[in-house]
């Protein structure tokens, strides 16, 4: 199984090595940082699946962190879990997932919670990895039929009516697909 790569983003480092000691396990690969302009570099320089973003930090807010990760196509699907002390105000709430985020956890964290939330994102990260790579199986499928030099149709088993063909009916037979689908087989 491919480990699941996931940033902690946070400006104190005991912060940092409380939730790596909390999330430690073999499915999983840890990138850690301090900077968030260290961050934006690791999650384009790697496959970063779920960030847990520390909300308050110097250099620039976890706000700003996100924006700037969902605004890359590269970065724009990482599951972002805002990290926080602040407050459970809901404005900064309303501001976080207005940013991009998907959860927030509040310091002093639940192990409980920090554990089961991040389980929860790794199985729907997995679902995901799992359905893009069927995508590109796909598409490489339908190149295959549709640049193929034989004829290919697909027919609804119940009805017999053809649903589709490939290009090369036209020039086989001479039809246009048009012609074709929703004909009956027999």
């Amino acid at each position: 199984m491919t480990p699941i790569d996931i940033l902690i983003v946070d400006d104190r480092e005991e912060n940092i090595i409380a939730l790596e000691a909390l999330l430690q396990r073999k499915d999983i690969r840890i990138f850690s940082t301090t900077s968030p302009n260290d961050a934006l570099k690791i999650a384009w320089d790697n496959q970063i699946a779920i960030a847990l973003v520390d909300v308050q930090m110097p250099e620039m807010d976890g706000f700003e962190l996100v924006e700037m990760l969902k605004a890359n196509p590269k970065t724009k699907d990482i599951f972002v879990i805002f990290v926080t002390a602040i407050s459970t105000e809901v404005k900064y709430a309303v501001k976080g997932f207005g940013a991009g985020a998907v959860d927030y956890l509040y310091k002093p964290l639940d192990p409980y919670i920090t554990s089961a939330k991040v389980d929860a994102f790794i199985k729907v990260a997995r679902s995901q990895a799992e359905i893009r790579e069927k995508n590109i199986e796909l598409q490489n499928y339908a190149l295959v039929v549709k640049n193929s030099a034989d004829m290919i149709c697909s027919v609804d088993a119940h009805a017999l009516r053809v649903r589709t063909v490939n290009p090369a009916i036209e020039k086989l037979m001479g039809y246009q697909a048009s012609e074709i689908i929703g004909k009956s087989i027999i």
